[in-house]
């Protein structure tokens, strides 16, 4: 479990997370689709960094419970999903950024959409 969120910060770097983009992928490029992917961005970027402020949280509250098998704190466990969640933060920053000098106005490339099977 503690893993996946250290592969969530690939998978954001790669931007092949799950997204809706039907909506911005009818757009034609202008002002309005530019608008509409910097909301995405910036809303993606604020949920992760709840995510990443929540799982501060959930390791402060459990550094007193302990692992039966190696009598180990369980924030060890919790500090792994944390430093995932925080990569992650860091991958969305990245993206916002490069986004931003952009101008939201880059196409997606048709490699990086995924297809229905």
């Amino acid at each position: 479990m503690s893993l996946a969120f250290i592969g969530g910060a690939v998978v954001t770097r790669k931007k092949a997370h799950i997204a809706v983009e039907l909506v911005s992928n009818l757009m034609g490029p202008g002002p309005m689709r530019s608008a509409l992917l910097a909301l995405v961005d910036f809303i993606t970027l604020g949920f992760v960094g709840l995510l990443a402020y929540f799982s501060v949280t959930i390791v402060e509250r459990m550094h007193s419970q302990r692992m039966t098998v190696f009598d180990l704190p369980m924030s060890l466990v919790y500090g792994v999903v944390g430093l995932g969640c925080f990569m992650m933060l860091v991958r969305q920053a990245q993206v916002v950024w490069k986004n931003a000098r952009d101008g939201w106005r880059r196409a997606p490339k048709v490699t990086e959409q995924i297809h229905a099977d």
